[in-house]
């Protein structure tokens, strides 16, 4: 009776080790839950920062090569770069000893390099300030011009900003327009724009389709388009709400009649 006995406990034990999980009572598990824990929670370190300010954890290898340093030093080869591949941290779990994982930026001002021709940077100077467009989402930002480097052919623009850094902080490369001047007026495609006894001036056509010359001030011309205005001196003008014809066809049978 003993040996049974004994040979049915072991079999339990045996049973029990294979398994896992089902071996242990509730109790068990829950201590074994609190430990593990325990453990984890001693494993956590908090970092804390000299600097407050926004925190990043995208690296894209760039970051000693562009700093606040070095910035007025560029020239137009070190701005040539190509899309970089940014490296999320937080979805890294392997790491190296002395590898960076968090950014900190504490300052709100932030610089903009740009290639240019140096043509068009004898059109500006350091200090000036400046208005430029980020053209992704069409934002106007207000900046100072810090330095102009000229080499041959193209000329680094520095531009230091102190406004919108958290929308545009995990952006490494940025299109922009730099706005030199601004024309409030009518766009007007260039196609658009004839001359009729001295006077330039559009086809406009109304809503009872009228079809009517009218004259426009010029105030700014691209390839594309013109900037214009009504012209005071003629009461016959264009006005906000004219339809203008860009039909080259139908003009050119309205300039023949």
């Amino acid at each position: 009776m003993e040996k049974q006995l004994k040979e049915k406990q072991d079999k339990l034990k045996t049973i029990s080790q294979q398994n896992g999980f089902m071996g242990y009572t509730t109790r068990q598990l829950i201590n074994q839950k609190e430990e593990l824990l325990e453990k984890i929670s001693k494993n956590n370190n908090s970092i804390i920062s000299d600097e407050s300010g926004l925190v990043s954890y995208l690296f894209d290898g760039y970051e000693t090569k562009y700093t606040v340093n070095n910035m007025t030093n560029l020239n137009p080869t070190d701005i040539d770069i190509k899309k970089p591949q940014i490296k999320n941290i937080k979805k890294i779990s392997d790491f190296s000893v002395g590898e960076p994982i968090v950014k900190v930026i504490k300052d709100f001002k932030w610089f903009i390099a740009t290639n240019i021709p140096v043509e068009d940077a004898k059109q500006l100077n350091e200090e000036q300030n400046i208005n430029i467009r980020i053209k992704k989402d069409s934002r106007k930002i207000n900046g100072r011009i810090l330095k102009v480097n000229n080499s041959k052919k193209n000329a680094v623009v520095l531009i230091e900003l102190d406004s919108y850094l958290y929308k545009y902080y995990k952006d490494r490369i940025l299109d922009i327009d730099i706005i030199l001047k601004e024309y409030n007026g009518l766009k007007i495609p260039s196609k658009a724009v004839v001359e009729k006894d001295d006077v330039k001036g559009v086809y406009t056509k109304n809503v009872d389709s009228i079809i009517k010359f009218k004259s426009i001030k010029i105030i700014y011309s691209e390839d594309d388009f013109v900037i214009a205005l009504p012209d005071e001196t003629n009461q016959n003008s264009i006005s906000s709400y004219d339809e203008v014809i860009i039909d080259k066809k139908l003009i050119e049978n309205y300039i023949d009649e």
